[in-house]
């Protein structure tokens, strides 16, 4: 029961704080149950693959609808091409960034989840 208990807090707390725990317990020589760290470890790498799955799969689609939009906008007025092509760059890098995001979050939970 202890152990559920344990793994609920570093999944609501936030990995850092309570990895660090673990670490310093076992690393002092507390033998706490060796376990918890596999725990641990695999909540890393789910949430890291979460993370990138659900991160890339909104911009993708937004991505998406914004050359539609764009491809449209140039089909009715052709005039307008050199004013929405720049607004459609400019709305395609905005949109990317939530997906570069994703990226460095999932990182970081790579980087805690090879750490331990």
């Amino acid at each position: 029961m202890q152990k559920s208990l344990f793994v609920k807090k570093v999944l609501v707390k936030g990995f850092i704080f309570e990895l660090s725990y673990i670490n310093r317990d076992i690393f002092e020589g507390n033998h706490m149950d060796a376990e918890l760290i596999y725990y641990a470890k695999a909540a890393a790498f789910l949430g890291a693959a979460f993370c990138m799955g659900f991160g890339s799969f909104g911009p993708a689609i937004a991505q998406g609808i914004i050359g539609m939009k764009a491809c449209e906008s140039i089909a009715k007025y052709p005039e307008n091409a050199n004013k929405i092509r720049p607004a459609m760059i400019m709305a395609l890098g905005l949109v990317e960034t939530s997906a570069v995001y994703a990226l460095l979050i999932a990182g970081a939970l790579l980087y805690i989840g090879f750490a331990l």
